[in-house]
């Protein structure tokens, strides 16, 4: 439903109209035309090469490729160190590569909309001069060395006065040229085509394991809502695991993949979760298992809508808008920081949802079932500040791989719990729809429903 309000009022489409056309190593864009601005454009994780032999020294390779008419006030050349930086900005159009030092981007950065180009130049590593006065075309590649550790390098066009005459149009390419196959990927994102492929099928086996069961012990009882629920949670987390091998095997062929499938993969995984969200909220309220009714079903579903469309927001923003901090995964920016509080709420809401209701039932076996279901949902919930906690210990080139394999590893297990405690051969056993409805309307005949029901009775507040 909150899927197709969101497409009914132009959401979805605008977001797909809005994805840019690349996005990660190959990046594409236009300049402004005015003769003064700072734009940051994009960062990537370079391999290094500690002990490099002949012929192998060069860790990294950023390749440029601009059109377009421009008039330069001073010589053309290529500036390349701090010391020859003064005075030798002035009228230029500059391409400015930063690492991730102290002394580099971050220093830059903090004086970055107030600084003079003179002063950008100083904390750059490298400044390669823009010059289309006299060709339409220039191509050039800039070689990054290091020898220490993977670095994330940050690439910016700083205009310093020089007057664009036609529309400048810029493709940047970076790769790591001895990754092999993955030579496209920065060091942060490798072996994503794997880890997504290994999920893809976990999530597929569920899926298929799921439909066994539910064949195997076909049933009709109070519980087939909510494992329609979450065979599709199951669906929704298999296709987006697919989208995005998909899109990283585009992405290893030509740097940019298919953002579109990305968005789709994103927009899978997000009704994924929500669902998840969904199904713990009904059984909190003990819906189709304590009682057919749903009590506050406006406040259920208005919790659900506001904690989905934020998060889903909020990781949208965090994927496709280029984020010049120096936040390198998810949960360390503004956006991660929204999540995890409406996250926070959401099973706050729901663990006292579930407490109240655990309360209120009468048979021991289902208050059981409530105790495990709240364990479940809180190793769930609590895996974002795992994930936080986890990204602030390991190195920054690995962070974003640790979060995805957290937030993967965490949903397939709930997915797994939720089939093995909602399993059609085992809540049936437990109480059937006909007990459930003789036992809340006050039915004597409560044992003849179903052999030694009464055992699961709690009385005068003991368990028999």
């Amino acid at each position: 439903l909150l899927i197709a309000a969101m497409t009914r009022a132009g959401v979805w489409p605008m977001l797909l109209v809005w994805l840019p056309i690349a996005q990660g190593l190959v990046v594409r864009g236009e300049l402004p035309t005015t003769k003064n601005f700072a734009m940051f454009v994009d960062k990537f994780c370079y391999d290094y090469r500690a002990n490099p032999s002949k012929g192998k020294e060069i860790a990294g390779l950023l390749e440029l490729t601009v059109t377009g008419r421009t008039f330069l006030g001073g010589k053309a050349d290529e500036i390349r160190t701090a010391e020859n930086m003064v005075d030798h900005t002035a009228g230029k159009l500059l391409l400015m590569l930063f690492d991730d030092e102290d002394d580099r981007w971050k220093k830059a950065r903090r004086s970055w909309d107030h600084s003079t180009c003179d002063e950008k130049a100083r904390h750059a590593n490298h400044v390669l001069v823009v010059d289309l006065s006299s060709e339409a075309k220039q191509t050039s590649t800039v070689k990054v060395n290091q020898h220490i550790r993977d670095r994330f390098w940050y690439f910016a066009f700083v205009n310093c006065g020089a007057t664009i005459r036609e529309v400048v149009r810029y493709k940047l390419h970076a790769t790591n040229p001895h990754l092999g196959f993955q030579q496209e990927f920065g060091i942060d994102h490798l072996n994503l085509i794997t880890i997504h492929v290994a999920f893809a099928a976990f999530f597929v086996g569920t899926a298929l394991g799921n439909q066994f069961l539910v064949k195997k012990h076909h049933s009709q009882s109070y519980d087939s809502a909510l494992l329609r629920l979450l065979r599709f949670a199951i669906s929704s987390s298999a296709v987006s695991s697919l989208l995005l091998a998909a899109h990283y095997w585009a992405f290893k062929m030509n740097g940019a993949g298919d953002e579109r499938v990305r968005f789709m993969a994103m927009l899978s995984a997000a009704v994924s979760r929500a669902t998840l969200i969904l199904i713990g909220l009904l059984i909190a309220k003990g819906w189709s298992i304590s009682t057919t009714l749903l009590d506050d079903r406006h406040i259920v579903f208005g919790v659900l809508a506001a904690v989905v469309t934020l998060s889903a927001l909020c990781e949208l923003h965090h994927e496709f808008v280029k984020d010049e901090t120096t936040a390198l995964f998810l949960y360390s920016s503004a956006p991660g920081t929204i999540i995890v509080l409406v996250n926070m709420f959401c099973f706050c809401w729901m663990g006292k949802c579930l407490f109240e209701t655990r309360d209120e039932e009468k048979l021991v076996v289902l208050k059981g079932f409530y105790k495990k279901i709240f364990v479940g949902y809180a190793c769930w919930y609590l895996m974002i500040p795992l994930a936080v906690v986890l990204a602030h210990v390991v190195s920054p080139w690995v962070r974003y791989r640790c979060v995805i394999l957290v937030e993967l590893t965490a949903r397939l297990g709930l997915l797994v719990f939720l089939s093995f405690e909602l399993w059609p051969g085992k809540l049936p056993s437990r109480v059937t729809g006909a007990e459930l409805t003789a036992l809340h309307s006050g039915n004597g005949d409560v044992a003849d429903t179903g052999a030694g029901i009464e055992d699961h009775l709690v009385t005068n507040g003991s368990e028999d």
